[in-house]
């Protein structure tokens, strides 16, 4: 059974992503598997992109290149 990464860890993940390291990379860094290393990429970057997307400043960004 695996153990769920620290939120230190997970920062760490994010920290080292943000550096340019590949997913391997960080994982060996890390101490925890590669594709553990992309569930934690995709679950902390995707729900900023859909929060981004439905902001009142992208609807009006929106609208303003419709006009």
């Amino acid at each position: 059974m695996s153990k769920r990464l620290s939120t230190i860890a997970r920062q760490e993940v994010l920290r080292l992503a943000a550096q340019g390291l590949g997913d391997g990379e960080i994982a060996v860094r890390v101490g925890c598997s590669r594709p553990t290393v992309a569930r934690v990429r995709a679950r902390e970057t995707l729900p900023v992109f859909q929060q981004m997307a439905k902001s009142p400043a992208t609807e009006q960004i929106k609208l303003q290149v419709l006009l």
